[in-house]
């Protein structure tokens, strides 16, 4: 992998996918069982989720999504997705009441968020309090 010619993560995430292919970038416990991901995955994952965030952008306005949940590959292609189409990811800390975590949303006039399903029952009081997500 040539570094000098890397300048976004987008770059990044794609030599990898370059030069380590189908090697094991991730293992991850999922109940009782371990799931492996490729590089080559994490790169297309990566892909599918920048044209998701540009398929919602208004015109050349970037998006600001929020990415909430334990750090998981999902959590990964969330927020690498997002950053490296140009948008904007903002980190919430999963430990903060839903009223303080409306509030960020709003502050950071957020549009997309990605949760992992356990923050699912917070859905309700975000699409209450937020209405730009």
């Amino acid at each position: 992998m040539n570094k000098e010619s890397i300048k976004n993560l987008q770059q990044l995430v794609q030599a990898a996918a370059e030069e380590y292919g189908d090697k094991v970038f991730l293992k991850e416990k999922q109940g009782k069982d371990i799931s492996e991901k490729s590089f080559n995955n994490f790169y297309e994952d990566v892909r599918r989720i920048s044209a998701y965030v540009m398929s919602k952008r208004d015109g050349e306005n970037a998006l600001h999504s929020a990415v909430i949940g334990p750090t998981s590959y999902n959590w990964l292609i969330s927020y690498f997705g997002t950053v490296s189409c140009g948008s904007t990811a903002v980190p919430l800390d999963a430990q903060l009441p839903c009223e303080e975590i409306c509030d960020l949303l709003n502050r950071a006039d957020v549009s997309l968020f990605f949760y992992d399903a356990r923050y699912e029952k917070m859905i309700p009081a975000v699409k209450a309090a937020c209405p730009n997500v």
